[in-house]
């Protein structure tokens, strides 16, 4: 549906507009604008079907993506030629081809375009076959502010801080150290309870300020882990970690707090432990997991693992209603209370699911709040390791997002978990993605990317504000939960390499089945990929046409 948005934007271009009018094919332009514009609606209609589509279905929408993907890649080349340097449109042209060059260019994009159109025509007049509509109604919500005022609560986590305080407090003379596993579905708040714990006064009174925070995510990293606590580059290699381990940590007793661990390696956990015996005795490590493996994995040594359950129903009326509603006062809040009470019972007390939901909900009337309450939630919660489960909730808060808001979304599944997302910077990849569509003629690009940040921040979507010198937001994270919704709706759209040590990409080839391709690791000397395979296509190894790099922030690169 975002190629859609893209290409819209790309044919109402003034630039292109003329370039087509010099070679007398504007006609066959003006109608693929039409075809478009049908093919968009059909693509937000099958977006908030996805889930209830069939096999044929599925591959259908495919398929028109990938003849919409085509078209993209032709205005591409239009955008290229509009705005080489110059003054006017038709002497940058004529610049650019010989007379002979410029007929042959203009019969073969007059063929191209005219190709595409009946391929997308051809298309698009099954849409009725698999239940999709040109009538496409989005819910209309109220105009939103872009002001961030959404103020995070922690509600009902008291018991389990203070269980949790215990086990890290309580004297055990027979290990040197132990571990504490808070283990959960993800969205349940174990970074959120674990970080209470972290600055609880007692906790920070009994290790003396020897305070370690790591989040481990994915690839657990023994030379990571104490390069972090230390302070040093972990390339020193194990003998070097040893020396500075025994110079600034050995015989003092510390806390290490793992967050997001995956690692269910017992010899990793192993690895590790040979180092942290060296701290003093009553030395803690704190885990967060979704996994129970995990805390067994830690197994030798004195271990405890502490399973967080949802909130009370109680506790997750209050923080529904503190979200939802707020100071609200108004006269239909009495309504609204016990429509919310149906709600909240629908979201199987999950912390996450209920502030999503919620803050869905803030400011919006009763027939928005009916029409939430009716549709049956209850199957969401039917995975069966319950780490899945949660993400239908999330993703209904998703379809409710306007459809370029969609696009912005799932483009963050590009950076990796746990990321700090900079504002700006994330605001000039929207941009350079064609995401952000103006609502008039005279708003600005970056006024657009503002606006959009906001509802998403609103909304839920990104959290960890840190905020700069003037008050303005200068930076977010998502959740991992978040995170993975963003992966899921993004699905063939973006291939990511999150292997650190990994040079060789395998697979379908990213240009054929991916929009974008992003590798989580750089490493020195800018040796990012050995070799990138192509696999199960008719196409070249290589790409038709030169890449675009929108970002090496990451880079290593010298002038």
């Amino acid at each position: 549906m975002d190629v859609a948005l893209a290409l819209f934007a790309t044919l109402q271009c003034a630039e292109v507009r003329k370039l087509c009018s010099i070679y007398k094919y504007e006609s066959e332009l003006l109608k693929l604008l039409d075809t478009v514009k049908t093919i968009k609606t059909f693509l937000m209609d099958a977006d908030s079907k996805c889930q209830e589509l069939c096999n044929e279905g599925q591959n259908w929408v495919e398929n028109l993506k990938n003849a919409v993907y085509d078209a993209d890649d032709l205005l591409d080349e239009f955008n290229t030629i509009a705005h080489k340097p110059g003054t006017k449109i038709s002497k940058k042209v004529r610049r650019f081809f010989s007379p002979k060059n410029q007929l042959l260019f203009a019969v073969n994009m007059s063929r191209e375009i005219k190709k595409l159109r009946v391929k997308l025509d051809s298309l698009a007049e099954n849409h009725s076959n698999f239940g999709f509509s040109e009538l496409y109604k989005p819910i209309k919500f109220k105009k939103e502010t872009c002001s961030y005022v959404y103020k995070e609560s922690i509600i009902g986590r008291d018991d389990d801080k203070e269980v949790i305080v215990d086990l890290l407090l309580q004297d055990d003379s027979e290990t040197k150290i132990s571990f504490v596993t808070i283990v959960g579905i993800g969205g349940l708040g174990k970074t959120t309870l674990a970080q209470l714990v972290f600055n609880d006064l007692r906790i920070r009174e009994a290790f003396h300020g020897n305070m370690y925070w790591l989040c481990v995510s994915v690839n657990f990293d023994t030379k990571y882990i104490l390069g972090k606590m230390l302070g040093v580059n972990e390339e020193l290699g194990f003998e070097g970690l040893h020396k500075k381990f025994q110079e600034q940590i050995e015989g003092n007793k510390f806390l290490l707090v793992l967050d997001d661990v995956w690692s269910e390696n017992g010899r990793e956990w192993d690895e590790l432990r040979d180092f942290l015996n060296l701290g003093g005795k009553g030395s803690r490590i704190l885990v967060t997991s979704r996994s129970q493996r995990v805390a067994r994995a830690i197994g030798n040594g004195s271990y405890a693992m502490y399973e967080l359950k949802g909130l009370s129903e109680e506790e997750s009326w209050e923080l529904f209603k503190e979200i939802s509603l707020g100071q609200r006062e108004d006269k239909v809040v009495t309504s609204l209370l016990e429509i919310g009470k149906d709600i909240v019972r629908k979201c199987a007390n999950v912390p996450l699911s209920l502030r999503v939901i919620a803050s869905l909900l803030r400011n919006q009337d009763i027939a928005t709040w009916q029409s939430l309450k009716s549709i049956d939630l209850a199957n969401m919660y039917d995975g069966a390791d319950g780490v899945d489960s949660i993400i239908p909730t999330l993703m209904f808060s998703y379809y409710h997002l306007a459809p370029e808001l969609k696009c912005c979304f799932s483009f963050c599944s590009v950076f990796p978990e746990d990321y700090r997302i900079e504002k700006e910077m994330l605001i000039s990849l929207w941009m350079a993605q064609g995401y952000l569509v103006p609502s008039s003629k005279t708003e600005n690009m970056e006024d657009v990317g503002e606006r959009y940040f906001s509802v998403l921040l609103q909304r839920c979507f990104f959290q960890d504000v840190l905020h700069n010198v003037y008050g303005g937001v200068e930076s977010v994270k998502m959740h991992d939960l978040i995170h993975d919704l963003a992966r899921k709706v993004a699905g063939k759209e973006t291939l990511t390499s999150s292997a650190s040590r990994s040079h060789e990409v395998e697979g379908k080839t990213p240009w054929l089945d991916n929009r974008h391709v992003v590798f989580g690791h750089v490493i020195d000397g800018m040796d990012v990929v050995r070799k990138l395979k192509s696999t199960e296509t008719s196409r070249s190894d290589c790409p038709h046409k030169p890449c675009r790099i929108i970002n090496c922030g990451e880079l290593p690169l010298e002038a």
